[in-house]
């Protein structure tokens, strides 16, 4: 009995990896001064100091990898620590989890939700032991300093099998906020209107 207690303990605890041991997609160059930034460090001494700092946040990327853990956590720092009035701390600085589905879909998990600079969450849990394809997308409005994924310590996690989203000819994307989608800049109309009584 104690055997089965000690092998269910083993099977519960978190083995935690760098995410930088697995590929990184939406990024143009490598040569940027860490590994979670947009810009080459070439660029940093002719960009305005708002555009250099946007550029540092890790919008637009996504980690690949796949394990068949019956659950996945995640351990992350934030750069800024940002704060926006409004949009929620999960879209600024959280992180979004999606799986690989039989029909060829990539379907949306779970999101990690950030309760500082500093965060550790686990994002599924109790899922059949089974190998699966997984794509995580990074902070929106914020960059990050370090990032790890934790898995059932006696399940595996690799390089992704299936190679997707296929990636054979570059698109390239001017300005920042194209690649976070998140807010709209829109101008205020004033309309007057009147009122008649028949």
């Amino acid at each position: 009995m104690l055997c089965l207690f000690g092998i269910q303990l083993q099977a519960q605890q978190l083995t935690y990896y760098d995410a930088s041991c697995f590929p990184l997609l939406g990024k143009a160059t490598q040569d940027t001064g860490a590994r979670y930034e947009r810009l080459p460090d070439s660029l940093k001494n002719i960009s305005r100091s708002p555009l250099w700092n946007l550029s540092r946040n890790s919008a637009g990327m996504a980690i690949r990898f796949r394990s068949n853990s019956t659950r996945i956590a995640l351990k992350w720092e934030n750069l800024f620590n940002n704060h926006m009035n409004h949009m929620t701390d999960t879209g600024v600085k959280g992180l979004d989890l999606y799986c690989w589905e039989s029909n060829g879909k990539w379907r949306f998990v779970n999101s990690a939700r950030p309760n500082g600079k500093t965060n550790q969450a686990t994002i599924i849990a109790n899922m059949q032991p089974q190998e699966r394809e997984y794509m995580l997308y990074l902070p929106l409005y914020d960059g990050l300093v370090s990032l790890s994924i934790g898995v059932d310590s006696l399940s595996t996690i690799d390089q992704p099998f299936i190679d997707y989203p296929i990636r054979k000819r570059p698109v390239v994307f001017y300005g920042t906020s194209i690649l976070q989608g998140g807010v709209l800049h829109v101008q205020e109309w004033h309309i007057p209107i009147s009122y008649r009584e028949d």
